[in-house]
């Protein structure tokens, strides 16, 4: 049987991985990977908008990584629809242990009692083949979901291995050598950020925040009157360094001045004649550290709902302390989130795969570089490459769809 391929929905484009299997030096082999964009929209939060569009956009970066015919595809659910069910259980069943007692169940009349007090909507398939001969490894999606991704399917024509919110895939994926023993994974997507732990071999819990790097985008939006576009790209390229406060009071009067911020009654501090004076340089320097200031700001929010999510399972329940932390998905990729959780949790924090490297070959181009110490046919992931395509990577290791 082919090993299956990894996928992952992405907020702005599908990503597709191959691996081989973990060599004894704890280095995954990546076989290939790729990636077709999709727009805003076409996928929030987990639902497929654009069936056809997706589907086509599927297919294609399944051509360019020539993914074998025979391939299963292993799709990591990411978003509201599964992690909105998990919550919507019982109290009877914490979220990991549902997922464990649905991995665990050979027949439905087991579930059924419990699942009619949940939502009638709800489409819980076990480890079966479904009517259509496509393969569920786990499941607790809604039927809207599940009908897009058999759409997907009839245009690749490939059988699906629908599989858990995608953090917990990666924590059930990576090879323990390769994290902590108890290890916590935030996969920060576009518009929630989804949080699993997992010690040993056993998830032990899931979450969901409805926030992720689309937020970030929206406030500064918001905040320096520009496009979400540019927001964005002002996002992707600002350095989160430590702001020092005591720099930032001498400009207060002056960014008022210069209209940095919104004018009250201390503007005619400065005068008339101060404002004119001013050097552009000076003042596009100092909204540059307005905008990281602001960043920083934002980060630190997500990374706090993140780490307090965390730090309540240890208290409340007595969950275990992570002894470990990755942060993956395109969300993860704002600059200083690797930093303020280290310093927030105190604990080792790793952006992407926690490995030394991902080995890959030739054909994963342009989202590799040349490993100069691995001759000429040896290539690596860097580490922000890592982090984006993370989930997918995970998928394509998961053990329930091998």
């Amino acid at each position: 049987m082919a090993k299956p391929i990894g996928v992952d929905f992405g907020a702005t484009g599908i990503k597709v991985a191959m691996t081989d299997k973990t060599d004894r030096k704890g280095v995954t082999k990546v076989t290939r990977i790729g990636r077709r964009p999709l727009e805003d929209g076409d996928v929030i939060a987990g639902r497929i908008q654009a069936k056809k569009k997706v589907a086509t956009a599927l297919a294609a970066a399944l051509d360019d990584i020539k993914a074998p015919k025979g391939a299963p595809l292993a799709i990591a659910v990411g978003g509201e629809d599964v992690a909105v069910t998990l919550r919507m259980i019982p109290a009877a069943f914490k979220p990991g242990e549902w997922v464990e007692h649905l991995r665990n169940s050979k027949t439905m009349a087991e579930l059924s009692p419990t699942l009619r007090t949940v939502d009638a909507n709800i489409s819980v398939v076990p480890l079966e083949r479904t009517a259509n001969g496509h393969v569920v490894a786990v499941a607790g999606i809604s039927r809207k979901l599940l009908s897009d991704i058999e759409a997907v399917a009839a245009v690749t024509k490939r059988r699906i291995g629908i599989i858990e919110p995608s953090a917990a895939s990666l924590v059930r994926s990576l090879a323990r050598p390769l994290v902590h023993d108890v290890a916590v994974i935030a996969d920060i997507g576009h518009s929630q950020t989804i949080i699993a732990c997992r010690k040993g071999p056993d998830l032990l819990w899931v979450e969901c925040i409805p926030a992720g790097g689309k937020m970030i985008t929206e406030v500064l939006a918001q905040q320096f009157k520009m496009s979400q576009e540019d927001a964005a790209q002002l996002k992707a390229t600002l350095h989160a360094e430590d702001v020092d406060d005591d720099a930032f009071g001498k400009y207060d009067a002056h960014e008022r001045a210069v209209g940095f911020m919104e004018d009250d009654d201390d503007e005619d501090v400065w005068g008339k004649a101060n404002v004119r004076d001013i050097d552009p340089e000076d003042a596009a320097a100092q909204a540059e550290r307005d905008q990281t200031k602001a960043l920083t700001a934002r980060v630190d929010e997500l990374i706090d709902d993140i780490a307090s999510i965390i730090e309540s399972r240890i208290r409340d329940e007595g969950a275990p302390a992570p002894d470990g932390v990755v942060i993956t998905g395109r969300g993860g990729l704002v600059p200083g989130t690797v930093d303020r959780m280290q310093e927030r949790l105190r604990v080792p924090v790793h952006g992407g795969l926690p490995m030394a490297d991902i080995a890959v070959n030739k054909f994963s181009r342009p989202y590799v570089q040349r490993d100069p110490s691995g001759g000429s046919k040896s290539y690596r992931v860097p580490s922000s490459t890592q982090r984006d395509f993370a989930v997918a990577i995970g998928a394509a290791q998961h053990p329930q769809v091998r």
